[in-house]
């Protein structure tokens, strides 16, 4: 393809024929305006981009490969269609992927000190998820405190804080490392987290209360581990 390219703009490089399609070009009607009073000096223009090597060689390679794509574009009609798709498809999912990044980045500060939306302080994170239950944004609030009790068990030593790491295995990790009673009830809390963040399943205020309930306890219990 690269050697092709080079080829085609070798080819073209005849001053003679460059300044044949510069003149071809300016001949049309829409530039017959500039010709009368600018002759001489459309004239120099044509002649010395003509006479110039890395110009002609970039006109004949666009020729090239203008003539190139219209030839396979007639011969193959169904490829421009192809091409066109794959881009529409391109340009719908970069605008999806922004405007979701926006959104959740609005929503995120929306619920807590913008200037700690993403803090490893456990007081900011609870306070950030209480702040989004007095929204009503259960889900948020959700988000917030698990992150909260996360950064918890860091700051004690039981688990390294991971934000890549499933909810499974968190819980996994945390078996066999902490009191039954911990155990139990953050596998309670893993359970409604997963049933309403992640299948996003309606989360009411009853179903908050009880996500919260397991996790004051959590929060409590894990300064003893």
């Amino acid at each position: 393809m690269i050697g092709s390219f080079l080829f085609a703009a070798a080819i073209e490089d005849n001053p003679e024929k460059i300044r044949q399609s510069l003149d071809s070009i300016l001949s049309q009607r829409q530039f017959s305006g500039l010709l009368p009073q600018n002759k001489g000096m459309l004239q120099k223009l044509i002649e010395s981009l003509g006479n110039n090597e890395i110009v002609r060689k970039v006109i004949g390679a666009l020729f090239s490969v203008l003539e190139f794509i219209s030839k396979f574009i007639v011969s193959r009609p169904e490829i421009l269609y192809i091409f066109l798709g794959l881009l529409l498809t391109g340009i719908i999912a970069y605008v999806v992927i922004m405007v979701r990044r926006k959104i959740s980045g609005s929503r995120l500060k929306s619920h807590g000190d913008e200037e700690h939306a993403e803090s490893i302080n456990p007081d900011v994170r609870e306070k950030q998820g209480l702040t989004a239950a007095e929204a009503g944004d259960f889900v948020q609030a959700m988000r917030q405190l698990y992150v909260s009790l996360l950064l918890c068990l860091n700051l004690q030593g039981v688990i390294e804080y991971n934000p890549s790491r499933t909810n499974r295995e968190t819980e996994n990790l945390l078996r066999g490392r902490s009191p039954e009673n911990f155990f139990a009830s953050f596998c309670g809390l893993n359970g409604i987290f997963e049933d309403k963040v992640y299948a996003l399943n309606p989360c009411n205020p009853e179903d908050f209360n009880e996500f919260r309930k397991y996790y004051e306890f959590c929060r409590k219990e894990v300064e003893k581990i």
